[in-house]
């Protein structure tokens, strides 16, 4: 735009809004020092949200870094398999040493989901640089062996706040399937039952939490019929209470 028009059309919204085409320079000048005063707090801000990012530093492959590094379980759908596999896992750890993010990266597709709940399980020990707790990514190894012994002890950590295991269908050694009601309305879903498993491996106490009511209790018989592997904790056997979840098919037509 010509400057005569730009300057024609600052007196025309200068006049609308009650200025004086006498006071033009001044209000200039006062629109170019706040454009000035806000495009240095601009970088002032970005510079300070880029000092505030965490870095990230990449740690290859970490096994042998881990505080705590729990041991996938054969899911009991693969189980049949009968053959050894590995898989990896992409990991996040923050700077507390706690895995924020956990992605499988190779290996057989049916072992990937049981490896990445245990990788999101595992503690390390916060890195540093220059003293500073950094972001690290790295890949956790695991190795899926169906001749690992299911009745052995399942380590569980010293830590409170990780021993509680949310799902608990992967530990089990059998896993009842409950028999639904015949006659029952025609839908799918999903029946979660709270367990508390005793340091023999048995269901000792089982209620359904969420679920069609139709369902609810063969969901509970199931459970109690069920036997996990047994918990120890700090060297010592303990009881775990977590949540055994049973999908319901709909039935055929």
């Amino acid at each position: 735009m010509p400057s005569g028009s730009a300057s024609s059309l600052a007196r025309t919204v200068l006049s609308e809004c009650g200025t004086s085409p006498g006071h033009l320079v001044s209000n200039l000048d006062m629109f170019r020092s706040i454009l000035v005063l806000g495009m240095i707090l601009g970088i002032q801000v970005a510079a300070g949200a880029q000092r505030q990012r965490p870095m990230i530093c990449t740690g290859g492959v970490v096994n042998s870094k881990a505080i705590y590094l729990p041991i996938p379980l054969y899911p009991v759908e693969a189980r049949s398999n009968q053959s050894a596999h590995t898989v990896s896992v992409r990991i996040t750890i923050n700077e507390k040493g706690w895995v924020s993010e956990s992605k499988a990266c190779a290996g057989d597709p049916s072992l990937r989901p049981a490896a990445e709940r245990a990788a999101m399980r595992a503690k390390f020990k916060p890195t540093l640089l220059s003293g500073k707790p950094v972001v690290v990514s790295g890949i956790i190894s695991y190795r899926f062996d169906p001749a690992t012994s299911f009745e052995e002890p399942y380590e569980l950590p010293c830590f409170p706040t990780m021993n509680i295991i949310k799902i608990i269908n992967e530990f089990a050694i059998d896993l009842v399937q409950p028999t639904f009601p015949s006659v029952r309305p025609r839908l799918a879903g999903h029946v979660a039952v709270q367990v508390l498993i005793g340091e023999d491996g048995r269901v000792e106490t089982a209620s359904a939490v969420s679920g069609p009511e139709f369902a609810r209790e063969a969901a509970v018989k199931a459970a109690y019929e069920s036997k996990f592997r047994r918990f120890v904790a700090c060297g010592k056997p303990t009881k775990l209470s977590s949540i055994l979840g049973y999908n319901i098919k709909e039935p055929s037509r």
